[in-house]
């Protein structure tokens, strides 16, 4: 998948569904509410599990790895950092419509 469609579909998500995946005070992949993330969204049904909350983007990989699982639906360090970035984005804003503009067309973020 590349950048831009990952940019494009995660922001997209988070915008239709109105605010963040959170349990408690906590940022998650997927909420027990049904929301999910700016990754959580790209994750399958078949290869989400609870383990995976309160991992970083990055250490996700290496999760999935060392279990014998692949993230099909992603390859390219490029691409986790972009993963990285909107994940970020996602556990500190709270108005999802602000997406476009903290975002270049090339999914890097504006300093």
């Amino acid at each position: 998948m590349e950048n831009q469609t990952i940019f494009t579909q995660s922001i997209q998500h988070l915008t239709k569904q109105g605010g963040p995946a959170i349990i408690g005070d906590n940022c998650v992949y997927r909420s027990s509410a049904g929301k999910r993330c700016a990754v959580g969204y790209f994750i399958p049904e078949w290869e989400y599990t609870f383990a995976m909350e309160g991992q970083p983007v990055h250490d996700l990989f290496v999760y999935m790895e060392g279990h014998g699982k692949q993230l099909d639906w992603l390859t390219g360090m490029e691409s986790q950092e972009l993963l990285g970035e909107l994940q970020d984005w996602h556990d500190g804003t709270s108005d999802f419509r602000e997406g476009y503009s903290l975002f270049d067309d090339t999914g890097k973020k504006k300093l």
